[in-house]
């Protein structure tokens, strides 16, 4: 009598690397649920960019949960902005509006999200009260209110932008400067989209009337 055995392969672990990216993206997605962070120089708690980068003090934060060191790709990658003197002179034209929402994209860009949905809330919100007080004071009053509002805007947005760049470059991030055209381009959306919004508004409340 004769015993048969068959033999056994085992089988190569041909999707070790699969299960290994399977529990890589588990350990991710149980990160960012809470993805605040205490930065180790400022001590903040704050969201790190993708590059591991602290938003409050420009140093970046490394070995600390739900961030990663930044790699040498990343490190040598310049972010294109825009200077704070495109803002100051694209805030006077086309307008305010463009200069806001210029500023909002770079300091996103810079890891300040909270500051630029803070600054295009209170922007929207200031540009409509000009438009309203415009609307109904004189031609000579309304010009000078104009200019000073504009004028007031645009230096603000100039220090306080020129001041962030000024960080986010002390923090060994390189940057390159964004076009002319494309501030332009928003600075006419931003306003053409809010005068609407804001004409819509005031025929709403009866406050003008389209004359016939």
């Amino acid at each position: 009598m004769t015993i048969e055995t068959a033999s056994t392969r085992i089988p190569r672990p041909t999707h070790g690397l699969e299960i290994l990216g399977l529990l890589r993206r588990i350990l991710n997605m149980q990160r960012r649920i809470n993805p605040l962070v205490e930065c180790p120089h400022c001590h903040a708690k704050v969201i790190p960019t993708e590059a591991g980068i602290c938003p409050s003090c420009y140093k970046p934060i490394r070995h600390m949960p739900g961030t990663h060191a930044p790699d040498s790709e990343s490190a040598s990658s310049s972010e294109s902005l825009w200077t704070p003197l495109q803002i100051a002179i694209l805030s006077l034209f086309p307008g305010i509006p463009g200069g806001i929402v210029m500023s909002s994209i770079n300091w996103i860009k810079m890891g300040h999200t909270r500051r630029a949905v803070a600054h295009m809330a209170g922007g929207a919100f200031a540009f409509c009260i000009y438009l309203i007080i415009f609307s109904f004071v004189s031609s000579y009053f309304g010009v000078l209110f104009a200019l000073i509002f504009e004028l007031a805007a645009a230096y603000y947005l100039y220090h306080r932008m020129k001041q962030d760049i000024g960080k986010f470059q002390d923090s060994q991030r390189k940057t390159q400067t964004a076009g002319w055209v494309g501030g332009v381009l928003i600075g006419l959306a931003a306003d053409g989209i809010l005068i609407a919004l804001n004409a819509y508004f005031l025929l709403a409340l009866g406050l003008i009337r389209i004359p016939r």
